[in-house]
């Protein structure tokens, strides 16, 4: 079962809070078990590309059911530069995508960017933990 809209916005303004106490602006996805989004957003001042970077983020994720973390160990790897090319160079590895996985039912993932990688796990986490 996908995540819903009041579960995606629950997250994304959990994101938005953490976010604002860290002082960063973010663009913030929500995907569905089949990688496009629920729910998206993108904080006043927040760089314009990083809503195009965070779809392609969660698309990514939930293609593989894959953390970032784990895509960016992949990212060279031929099959996934094959993929790329398949959807037309659209798949990111985000560390700020985290699947959204209860019972080991995959529901989605959440993605955050915009700040440094590091941030933007931070960010997610606290994210996810609205969920």
């Amino acid at each position: 079962m996908a995540v819903s809209l009041g579960e995606a916005q629950r997250m994304i303004d959990a994101g938005i809070a953490k976010a604002e106490d860290l002082g960063v602006r973010m663009t913030f996805t929500v995907t569905g078990t089949d990688g496009y989004p629920v729910a998206q957003n993108r904080m006043d001042g927040g760089n314009w590309i990083t809503w195009d970077l965070n779809r392609a983020a969660g698309f990514t994720s939930a293609a593989f059911k894959r953390n970032g973390a784990d895509l960016k160990l992949l990212e060279n790897a031929p099959f996934f530069r094959s993929f790329a090319n398949i959807h037309g160079g659209r798949p990111f590895a985000g560390l700020g995508s985290l699947i959204l996985e209860r019972d080991g039912v995959f529901h989605g993932v959440m993605s955050a960017g915009g700040s440094t990688e590091d941030v933007d796990l931070q960010v997610a986490l606290a994210a996810v933990g609205a969920w």
